[in-house]
């Protein structure tokens, strides 16, 4: 039984030593995927009437800025917890993801306790029609696998109602 134990700690303290050079892969992903993207942020803030002020903008938003020193600026940012105003609402971001936090960990919830469920059914029935595990675990699979498909398209409709808002 202790070489479970410390094989399992040794597998907790790894994964924590990863969460910090994962998170900063993903931020760094995010940012150059951001700055790859067609369009520029200033269309997005002023629409077709983008003119005299667009350079204004820029400057404000740091857009002529070196890469790396909007990449340094975004880090740093993300830290301090400053990830700027929403385009949209013209209120902070931090404001906007508190406001929908909760919602959003109950639809996580709820569709995890749906997929669950609907697997361990999938299961079951599975088991009980063929009596084989393979075709029980593959039923399970397929179980999540629709949940995470329905969930997905309930998603794309709730983010475009909130878009009309």
């Amino acid at each position: 039984m202790p070489r479970t134990q410390g094989s399992l700690r040794a597998y907790v303290i790894q994964r924590l030593l990863l969460t910090g050079p994962m998170i900063l892969i993903i931020l760094t992903l995010v940012f150059y995927f951001l700055r790859a993207a067609p369009g520029d942020p200033v269309g997005a803030i002023l629409g077709e009437r983008s003119g005299p002020f667009a350079d204004t903008i820029r400057r404000q938003l740091g857009l002529y800025d070196p890469l790396y020193v909007q990449y340094f600026d975004y880090l740093r940012r993300i830290v301090t917890g400053d990830m700027g105003t929403s385009i949209i609402t013209q209120r902070p971001v931090a404001q906007d993801i508190a406001q929908r936090l909760p919602a959003t960990i109950e639809l996580a919830v709820s569709s995890m306790i749906v997929a669950v469920v609907v697997g361990i059914l999938g299961a079951i029935i599975g088991s009980w029609l063929f009596g084989v595990l393979g075709i029980s675990i593959g039923a399970g699979l397929v179980g999540d696998i629709l949940v995470a498909i329905v969930g997905a398209v309930v998603l794309l409709f709730v983010l475009r109602s909130l878009r009309r808002l």
